[in-house]
């Protein structure tokens, strides 16, 4: 006769009872609803027990040799290199529109290393990646997110976008993470972030704890919301390409910590969606994406034009690259560069990616010629070089895997693989803000015209701008910006290249209605002019 749970326990008990072990409480009855409740009781610990049991169960770990761990990692450098060099002639040459098949791509012995001779500057978003891969070297893993800012606002060479309003804000003394917020930086949903986030994958091989943990806490210094959340989708496609060999995977995984209701997780959700509803056509996919995600409400330079830096639909051609190049190198990055926008930036990432995912040893040989030309570059004021790199990342890579509980047994590596990491919070850039107008202005402050006064309705704005040197020595200006009578601040504009505010007057979350902005130079000077080109305009309600 089949014994049900509730019987077991009822002459378990009877019989301790009986046996004079336990006195019988005068309170349980085991007949009627007295029994029903000890039984359920007994039934709620049984089953407690069971589940930390499981809870404590061996964790799932993961093994490489060191010499496919440095492979790997190798493979992710060199990745990055091909793709950005591959892609850097079409840089926003193509908006928000495909490469067509007739536009051929060019690749041959000299091309990588000539490109470098000529234009080293096209390289500069993994220049960021060493600078930041340098710091971590000589200040180690617990580095606290200052000092890798602090390195940002002294690097000699020139950056844009978000990077560059991010070093002018911590110049300024505006720390982490009010450094990439949107409120202090309109870049914020830019890609800024995720062009520069490899390094992390690449030093937290399969661990994704470490690798969400640190691209929250450097992340930002550069980006908030989307564009913090695309950094962070970057660095995981790298470690996860450390642990899984098929692309789909890793993006599947990657997805898992993102929050469901941002924009960013929305439109690389669909990526994949569409992947599997047009495998054969990644052109079908890229359609449906631009035409729903393609509009970018932050970037001054961006909104209401074609030119885009917005981080999700950056990381959409990224991730259609990895889709359907299905591990293919020459293949993943035709398709990302083919996508358009940001292409250097692009197939860079989605090169290192697949080149992680390969490892150095399988990226076809064709690619590799002139690699060992540039590897010896340093970028200026680094001490760290392309070769140096993946030897720099593996040494990080190893102290991260002990610090997670992996172990290190001559040449076998093994680590454990969590599970069920809880995803990012929500955080919106932009809430409530929705492009109206874009107006052009075509004004210039200087030493005769020192003040000017612009009017318009809605909740907040933002100006590009640009200081004009008239003498060859550089010039800091410091500009009154008040708003309806009150002092908003004072915007510094210096007019050193490498220190220029990308965008010199912006503000949010005014009250809805008609303001009057009043901008006025502190101390007029002969040596420079400030250009007032247009101002965007956001209202509460998206424009009709």
């Amino acid at each position: 006769m089949r014994v049900n749970i509730f019987t077991k326990i009822q002459l378990a008990s009877n019989e301790i009872f009986a046996k004079g072990k336990l006195k019988r409480p005068s309170f349980v009855s085991f007949r009627g609803s007295g029994f029903i409740l000890f039984s359920l009781f007994l039934a709620i610990i049984l089953l407690a027990l069971n589940f930390s049991c499981r809870r404590h169960q061996p964790e799932e770990t993961f093994s490489l040799s060191l010499d496919t761990l440095l492979d790997k990692i190798k493979g992710g450098w060199v990745g990055q290199l091909i793709g950005c060099a591959f892609a850097a002639p079409y840089e926003h040459k193509f908006q928000s529109s495909l490469i067509p098949e007739t536009e051929p791509f060019n690749w041959s012995p000299r091309y990588l290393s000539s490109l470098f001779e000529k234009s080293p500057e096209i390289f500069d978003d993994l220049f960021v990646d060493l600078l930041f891969l340098d710091t971590l070297n000589k200040k180690g893993l617990n580095i606290q997110p200052k000092e890798l800012a602090r390195a940002l606002s002294r690097a000699q060479f020139a950056l844009e976008h978000g990077l560059q309003m991010a070093r002018h804000n911590i110049l300024i003394g505006l720390k982490p993470p009010r450094s990439g917020h949107w409120l202090h930086n309109p870049h914020a949903d830019d890609n800024d972030f995720q062009k520069t986030a490899d390094f992390i994958g690449l030093i937290s091989p399969g661990l994704m704890e470490p690798t969400i943990k640190f691209g929250r806490r450097w992340g930002e210094i550069i980006a908030s919301g989307d564009g913090l959340y695309g950094g962070i989708y970057i660095a995981c496609l790298y470690s996860l390409a450390f642990i899984h060999e098929r692309p789909e995977t890793l993006v599947e995984e990657a997805l898992k910590i993102l929050p469901a209701k941002a924009s960013f997780t929305r439109t690389i959700s669909e990526v994949l969606e569409n992947y599997r509803r047009f495998p054969e056509n990644w052109q079908q996919t890229w359609q449906i994406i631009e035409k729903k995600w393609g509009e970018d409400i932050g970037c001054p330079e961006g909104v209401f034009k074609p030119l885009n830096c917005d981080a999700k639909i950056n990381a959409a051609w990224i991730t259609i690259g990895l889709l359907y190049g299905r591990g293919d190198f020459a293949r993943t990055i035709t398709i990302t560069t083919r996508c358009g926008d940001d292409t250097d930036s692009n197939a860079a990432a989605s090169g290192g990616i697949v080149g992680t995912l390969l490892g150095f040893k399988r990226i076809p040989a064709e690619w590799l010629q002139g690699l060992k030309e540039v590897e010896k570059f340093s970028p200026r004021g680094l001490d760290i070089s392309f070769e140096e790199a993946p030897s720099i990342s593996l040494k990080l890579a190893l102290e991260n895997i002990k610090k997670n509980g992996g172990q290190i047994n001559g040449e076998k590596i093994s680590f454990p693989l969590k599970k069920n990491i809880p995803p990012l919070p929500l955080e919106i850039n932009f809430l409530d803000h929705f492009p109206r107008e874009r107006r052009e202005l075509n004004l210039r402050l200087s030493e005769i015209t020192s003040e000017t006064t612009i009017e318009f309705e809605g909740t907040g704005f933002a100006i590009n701008g640009r200081i004009i040197k008239r003498v060859p020595e550089d010039h800091t200006y410091r500009v009154a910006m008040v708003i309806d009578g009150r002092l908003a601040g004072a915007s510094i504009l210096p007019a050193h290249p490498f220190l220029q505010n990308p965008t010199p007057f912006f503000h949010y979350k005014l009250r809805p209605g008609k303001h009057r902005l009043f901008l006025q130079i502190g101390e007029p000077s002969p040596k420079a002019d400030i250009e007032l080109k247009e101002i965007i305009i956001y209202d509460k309600k998206p424009a009709k």
